[in-house]
This record gives structure tokens, sequence and C-alpha cells, in this order.
């Protein structure tokens, strides 16, 4: 490899913690759609949940941790209450393979160890912003991934243009989108920049700063601290009912249902 490619791979290579925490699961976990650009990563300390993928049913059990790549087809399924350790996260280097959309990784005594720390660490809910907590989740992400097998990874082509522009969706995400400063920003044509964008991030611009806005509502949810029409102006929506339907559609649950059950299950 030349030493610019390799330099250009490094400037581009991401990894990113997104959110997480800890809930005890019920019925709102059931039907959820989880569709999204980030990886997900999933412990549960008893079964009773788990994903539907292709008409079959896959349940999450105690022993392993569970990596389900971005751009999935996943919807979530519980008949129990298992308390869910959860962790989404970005790569700009790997995306999953079709054909490897749930993951079982036997914990390791190494998995084992940093598991106990988050467990400790992140004792509510919400994974909040300390170095040491964001620190361990990154180990524990990071490590999971390294032991998926090769034909579950799908190489990304790295664009640092591209992830510059994914830089500015996440640091102005209640603005409005305007495509062709992000194209000219990137110093693409519109049309490139949209094909270059879904091969680097898998979604269109629009798709991927509303991933952004929603998963942004849903930990402030979570956390209980501020209404909804503040988490609306907090994440640049202006109509409280089209935040309401644009959630439920990505979530299954109404914000203030979906507020209700996770407080339900701190």
């Amino acid at each position: 490899m030349k030493k610019s490619d390799r330099n250009a791979l490094r400037e581009s290579f991401r990894f990113r913690i997104v959110g997480g925490g800890q809930v005890r699961l019920g019925p709102f976990w059931n039907n959820l759609s989880l569709h999204a650009h980030f990886w997900r990563l999933y412990c549960h300390d008893a079964p009773g949940a788990g994903v539907i993928t292709d008409g079959k049913k896959i349940e999450f059990l105690p022993g392993y941790v569970y990596l389900l790549p971005p751009h999935d087809d996943l919807v979530s399924w519980c008949t129990g209450t298992p308390r869910q350790l959860y962790f989404h996260f970005e790569t700009t280097l790997y995306s999953g393979s079709a054909s490897h959309l749930c993951n079982p990784i036997r914990i390791t005594p190494e998995i084992d160890s940093l598991l106990r720390e988050l467990r400790f660490l992140v004792p509510a809910t919400e994974l909040k912003s300390s170095n040491r907590q964001i620190l361990c989740a990154t180990a524990l992400t990071s490590l999971a991934l390294s032991k998926l097998p090769e034909e579950a990874l799908i190489k990304l082509q790295p664009d640092m243009r591209i992830a510059r522009v994914c830089d500015v969706l996440r640091g102005h995400m209640t603005e409005s989108l305007d495509l062709e400063q992000l194209a000219a920003r990137a110093k693409m044509t519109k049309r490139s920049f949209l094909r270059r964008f879904a091969a680097f991030t898998g979604s269109t611009p629009h798709q991927y700063l509303l991933n952004l806005r929603y998963m942004q509502a849903a930990q402030l949810l979570e956390a209980g601290e501020i209404n909804i029409d503040e988490i609306c102006e907090r994440i640049g929506v202006h109509d409280r009912f089209h935040f309401s339907r644009m959630f439920r559609k990505m979530f299954g649950l109404p914000p203030a249902r979906y507020r209700a059950l996770h407080q339900e299950g701190k």
C-alpha cells in the first residue's frame, strides 16, 4: 500500500460510540424496526428477547454478546424481562454482510471483564459522556467487532470527504438539509456526492440525518429530563405531530409511551 493510501485510510477511519445504556426490557421492545446507519451491540442477562430476520426468531442468550450491522431490516421481539446492556456505534471502515445480520459472539474472559465494568459504570438507562465509560464501551465494541468472521464484514472504500460531511451533519443536525451545499463542501457534483454517500454510509443524506435526530430524541426520552416540545426543538423538528408520527414509525411506539416504558425499565 502506498504511503498516501495509508494516510488516507488512517485519516478516514473513525470509530464512534453514538449511544448506549441499560434497560429492563418489556412489551415496548416488541416489533421495533432496528434499521439504522450504525452498528448495535446487545448483551442480555436472561433469555426472553431477541430479533426476527427472514421470518426466523433469534433469541439473545446469556453468555453471548450480539452484533447487528447497520442498514439491516431486523425486528425485535420480547416475551420476558431481561436486562439489556446495549451500545450503538459507527465505524467508517466496515459495514456488515447481508448474510450475517445477527452475529453471536461468545463472552470471553476479556469481554466479560469489560462487561462487568460497564454494568458498574452505566447503572442508569443512559450512557453518559465520561471518559471511562466511552473508553470501555469503545474497547468492548471494537473487541467484539474483531471476533467476527471475515465474511461477516464488508470493507468500505475510505472517503474522507464523505466522513467530513457526516461530521457536519452530526454537528448541525437541527439545520435544514441542503444537498447542493453538502456536495459543494465535498467538492463533488450532486449526483456523484449522493452515490458516494450511499456507498460510504449505506443511506441517503436525508435518512442519515433522520437517524441522527431520532436517535438523539430516543436518548433524551430515555433520560426523562426534558419535555417532548423541548426535545423537538433540540433535534430541529418544529412540528410535534410530525415528530410523533416519525418517532412511532422508527421505534414502534409514540414518544410518551416510549419514555414511560423506559422509565419503568430503570
